[in-house]
């Protein structure tokens, strides 16, 4: 593996990967059609340094049960490096106090699902989980999730004040046992946390800049698969502008909109509990 792993030790917050080298990444597709490109060429290991420890590590138990060479997710790092790009400007915009505190208390979440789940007729839990799904929606705009991994966390960003909180939460069944932190809550400073995310995107794009220049230079003289060069200086320029562009993007969620939704529904919370003391005579 090339380690590529320089982003500030100083930070509380870290996004890191390594590289696989070039000659070790498996090609896309099958005989004459076996490829490569710019995402295929990010091949390697992502994961994220915490306060509480590295996020997206597998245990060692799963590791001898998979034979894996490496504590990490194995994968290509532009998956995550379009993932955080999407959701970074929703993850700076400022939550209101209010709607944040809602997530705080994650009883909500199984109060919402209670209530769906309360009545039998198809249609009426349909407009149910519609009306949750919108009031929630400033909150997925916040979520970065890893279902292609076994067990993969779901993770959310929010920022409220000048921090932005980080959590996380692995899916399925027995997550335990596949990720060394399955789940994790934390607070950094909105600087530190722009600052991580950039110093990703940036090492990233510099590590695959010296890819694209080297197999520009040198050729490709892999036999077991092709590559289109010029495509691959496009994609790199792509990404690169993309980092550019995304310091101009803002997202303005209609906080308004958001607490009538959720004041709706708290009272559909309320007259369900109402309703079910009456039924037991409390």
């Amino acid at each position: 593996m090339n380690g590529i792993t320089t982003i500030s030790e100083l930070l509380p917050l870290r996004f890191c990967f390594e590289l696989t080298p070039v000659e070790d990444v498996q090609p896309w597709g099958k005989g004459e059609d076996r490829k490569l490109h710019w995402f295929g060429l990010t091949d390697g290991h992502y994961w994220i340094s915490t306060p509480l420890g590295e996020a997206l590590r597998y245990t060692d138990e799963i590791l001898k049960q998979w034979g894996g060479n490496s504590p990490y997710v194995d994968y290509q790092v532009a998956r995550f490096f379009e993932d955080l790009l999407s959701v970074l400007p929703a993850a700076l915009e400022p939550v209101p106090l209010d709607v944040a505190a809602l997530i705080s208390d994650t009883r909500w979440f199984d109060r919402a699902e209670h209530w769906i789940a309360d009545k039998e007729d198809e249609d009426i839990r349909q407009e149910r989980s519609g009306l949750c799904y919108e009031a929630m929606d400033w909150y997925q705009a916040r979520a970065l999730d890893s279902m292609h991994l076994t067990n993969g966390p779901m993770f959310h960003f929010w920022r409220t004040g000048d921090e932005v909180t980080v959590r996380w939460e692995a899916t399925g069944k027995n997550a335990e046992e596949v990720w060394s932190i399955p789940n994790g809550e934390f607070a950094v400073g909105v600087g530190q946390f722009s600052s991580a995310a950039y110093a990703f995107f940036d090492q990233l794009i510099q590590a695959m800049q010296l890819r694209v220049e080297a197999i520009q230079t040198k050729g490709w003289n892999r036999t077991d698969c092709r590559i289109d060069i010029p495509l691959l200086v496009s994609e790199q320029q792509q990404r690169a502008n993309r980092i550019s562009e995304l310091k101009d993007r803002r997202t303005e969620t209609d906080w308004e909109n958001v607490r009538s939704l959720l004041h709706r529904l708290s009272a559909e919370f309320a007259k369900q509990a109402g309703l079910q003391q009456g039924r037991t005579g409390g």
